[in-house]
């Protein structure tokens, strides 16, 4: 049935109606422009749409609209009364203040052809348009195509604004122009490396392949962030003149210090992306293997390429002037660390008490989070698309559509009248057991109209008059007084029959717009004679059915349009139930049907994209879990390390419910985020405590939060407010992602700085006893621990 989803033009008058001839005359002229373009299979509108009458006992097809007169005119409104199931609300309006321009592309085009007659379709927009005249244009190829603008819209800003934003939390937090420079320069080779490989493998740009780039500047960040913090805290410790191989040997033993803590981190963190591959969807499969693929760049550029620039920079030494780098790297008394250090040695009930709060009103929340379905949604609600579809959707029958194709075993059963019978109830039914349907449109209607007209002057359940004959009385001449009687009642009954077949055909055959199942009603004897008779009206009609039969004379495949009003996936899931539900108890075993459609991509999409969310949840935990019980060979420095990412998922769903935000194909994708990017924040402050624990004196807590803390905050930072750079953009759902992200972070910073210090305080696990998990793990990692980057 070629391509189902259709482009909608509409023709909108707010102050008069459209049946003025100057309308009428511009509605026929936009069709035949738009006929001739070459990307389009067929055009339906007022001007160019069948009527079906009789003439000289046969069928006779013509245009609704005879001619643009007053008169022309007042013969359209009497046939659209009359055949009002066909033309209300699918391509006239009852105020009469918008009529549709169904485009119908061809079947092979792709979405940049099809943007070629969204482009077309806007030319003639603006060569027409004024305030009295208006042309909103809807349908899912122009959603689609809208969403493809809006893409390349957000590539050209987003990737800037993050990149701007990184550099002023880096230029605050380290006070220096290398400390902006040097990350920032090893960020923009790994990128490089990404988008040619995004390039090379041909992938396309969707809006999860979009966040790649803003999510490796940010995320990234992390790890030179971490190379540079410990590097300054290393020099700030010094009080005279460094000599260039006083500068290597510091760079030396800080990248063999973090190196480790940094893979692992950036391992597990990969770990949560590549969880995604459990999606049924291909472009999260897509966006989980390149962001794995972002980190490794990221940590290769920190760890190779950020050392070099830094050799660079201090090749001459360095001569210490002022004791600003110091300031930045001290814990000082009235710092936010001694707070978070008299929090953590203090404060142990007040935040069990929060705690648990926070996960009680998480799970009463939590069933409020919805799926959203919806694709317009993406788009703030002033955008064009939206109100145009608005508009459709209140005025019209809708812009979407569920297509339910049914399949027959043989040639010409779609035309057995049980069939037709079953469809025609199908039709009632799902209007009247979903509100969001407001059309149904199939091969019914025409069928119905041609059997009234075929049966406009004949008598319901009419049998012809049969007077037996005697040959005794017939051959002489006479009757008998009975036969008298008989002669007249039939000259009597005959009459009656013509005035009762005037009647009928005075009001148009009414009579028989309906599917013939009764064969006495047609004086037929068989259920096969009425299927015959159906054939035959299939003979008779000159017309085009080729969008709702597939074959003009014995068809076994039947198409039924269901135009929608609501796509919220509460409406789209009743609907799809009912569907199911009639045709599971109406269709013979042997028989089939499938859905299809905009509107029934839409439902799947939210129901993959649900359970995509469980799974890569799910897939994303058990990987992180297991890597950081490897690395630090303890399952229960597992479980720690699942403390902030905790936390983090906690913040997720308790803020998508109390602000409504919807379950979507972008918001879906956070969980598994957050899962891999949050737990870096664990590994970095575990690996911390447990050295600071066995190398350093003092305050252990005091010493961690010096270095690692600084780091693990100034990175927060730095990935909650990268992350709201995607509040700029034109989809909802990245807008949101942002929002939920920076909440997730700073929510996953909080706990590793606070809850999980205070549970190593309180619980004092084994593992924490042990060596540091650079020196546990070194053993299998001699070839990245020899100074391998000077």
């Amino acid at each position: 049935f070629g391509l189902t989803d259709s482009m909608i033009m509409g023709v909108h008058t707010p102050f008069n109606t459209v049946l003025e001839t100057e309308t009428l005359h511009l509605i026929a002229d936009i069709t035949a422009k738009i006929e001739q373009h070459p990307l389009v299979d067929s055009v339906r509108s007022l001007t160019n749409m069948d009527y079906i009458e009789s003439e000289n006992d046969s069928l006779l097809v013509s245009s609704v609209l005879p001619d643009f007169s007053p008169k022309g005119i007042e013969t359209f409104m009497s046939r659209i009364m009359e055949w009002e199931e066909v033309y209300w609300g699918t391509f006239i309006s009852k105020d009469l203040h918008l009529a549709s321009i169904i485009i119908q592309p061809l079947p092979n085009n792709t979405d940049q052809e099809n943007g070629e007659i969204y482009s077309f379709l806007r030319k003639i927009e603006q060569q027409h348009s004024t305030p009295a005249l208006q042309f909103p244009i809807a349908g899912m190829p122009v959603v689609k195509e809208e969403i493809n603008r809006s893409l390349m819209t957000d590539i050209v800003w987003l990737i800037p604004t993050a990149a701007l934003i990184i550099m002023i939390i880096l230029l605050f937090s380290f006070k220096c122009w290398e400390g902006v420079v040097f990350p920032l320069a090893s960020l923009v080779t790994a990128g490089i490396w990404v988008m040619g490989l995004i390039g090379y493998l041909n992938i396309t740009f969707t809006m999860a392949t979009l966040l790649v780039p803003v999510l490796l500047l940010v995320v990234g960040s992390a790890y030179a962030i971490h190379v540079l913090s410990h590097f300054y805290e290393a020099l700030s410790r010094q009080r005279e003149w460094v000599s260039p191989e006083k500068i290597a040997d510091i760079l030396k033993k800080s990248i063999k210090k973090i190196k480790i803590p940094v893979l692992l981190a950036g391992a597990t963190t990969a770990g949560g992306f590549i969880a995604l591959v459990f999606s049924p969807l291909g472009p999260f499969k897509a966006f989980g293997l390149l962001s794995a693929a972002g980190v490794v760049a990221s940590q290769i550029t920190s760890l190779i390429f950020l050392p070099l620039l830094i050799k660079i920079r201090y090749r001459k030494g360095y001569a210490v002037k002022t004791p600003r780098v110091a300031k930045h790297t001290t814990l000082e008394k009235k710092s936010v660390f001694s707070y978070f250090e008299k929090i953590v040695t203090k404060g142990k009930v007040p935040a069990i008490v929060i705690t648990f709060l926070l996960f009680a009103l998480t799970l009463f929340f939590l069933p409020r989070i919805e799926p959203g379905s919806d694709m317009l949604e993406f788009f703030v609600p002033k955008s064009r698309v939206v109100q145009d579809t608005e508009l459709f959707n209140n005025t019209l029958g809708g812009s979407n559509t569920i297509n339910l194709m049914i399949q027959a075993p043989q040639k010409g059963e779609i035309l057995t009248p049980e069939f037709l019978k079953n469809m025609d109830n199908f039709s009632s039914y799902i209007k009247e057991t979903n509100s969001s349907v407001s059309q149904v449109q199939s091969v019914l209607p025409s069928l119905k109209r041609i059997n009234q007209l075929m049966n406009s002057d004949r008598i319901p359940y009419e049998k012809d008059a049969v007077i037996e004959e005697s040959g005794s009385f017939f051959d002489t001449g006479f009757f008998t007084f009975d036969e008298e009687v008989l002669v007249e009642e039939t000259k009597t009954i005959a009459a009656e029959k013509t005035i009762e077949r005037e009647e009928n055909q005075e009001k148009g055959g009414t009579a028989f717009y309906e599917i013939p199942t009764n064969p006495a009603k047609y004086g037929l004897d068989s259920q096969e004679d009425l299927t015959t008779l159906l054939t035959q009206y299939l003979v008779f009609y000159s017309g085009n059915l080729s969008m709702v039969i597939n074959d003009s004379l014995e068809p076994n495949k039947t198409l039924i349009t269901i135009q929608v009003n609501d796509m919220s996936y509460a409406a789209q899931r009743k609907l799809k139930k009912s569907i199911e539900y009639f045709w599971d108890h109406h269709l013979h075993p042997n028989w089939e049907y499938e859905l299809g459609g905009g509107a029934s991509l839409t439902y799947v999409l939210s129901h993959l994209v649900t359970r995509s969310q469980y799974l890569s949840l799910i897939g994303a935990i058990v990987i992180v879990l297991i890597m950081i019980s490897i690395m630090f060979r303890s399952f229960i420095a597992g479980l720690f390390g699942m403390i902030p990412v905790v936390f983090s998922l906690v913040s997720i769903f308790l803020t998508m419910s109390l602000s409504g935000f919807k379950l979507d194909i972008i918001t879906s994708l956070l969980a598994s985020l957050a899962i891999g990017i949050g737990v870096d924040y664990a590994i970095h402050f575990i690996d911390a405590y447990t050295f600071h624990l066995k190398n350093s004196t003092g305050s252990v807590l005091s010493n961690v939060y010096r270095t690692t803390g600084k780091a693990i905050l100034i990175n927060a930072l730095s990935v909650a407010f990268g992350f709201l750079s995607l509040t700029i953009s034109q989809f909802i759902p990245i807008t949101q992602m942002g929002i939920l992200f920076s909440v997730a972070m700073l929510s996953a910073c909080l706990a590793s700085l606070l809850i999980l210090p205070m549970a190593l305080e309180v619980f004092k696990p084994a593992f924490i006893q042990k060596t540091t998990m650079s020196k546990t793990i070194s053993t299998t990692n001699k070839s990245l621990s020899k100074g391998v980057f000077l």
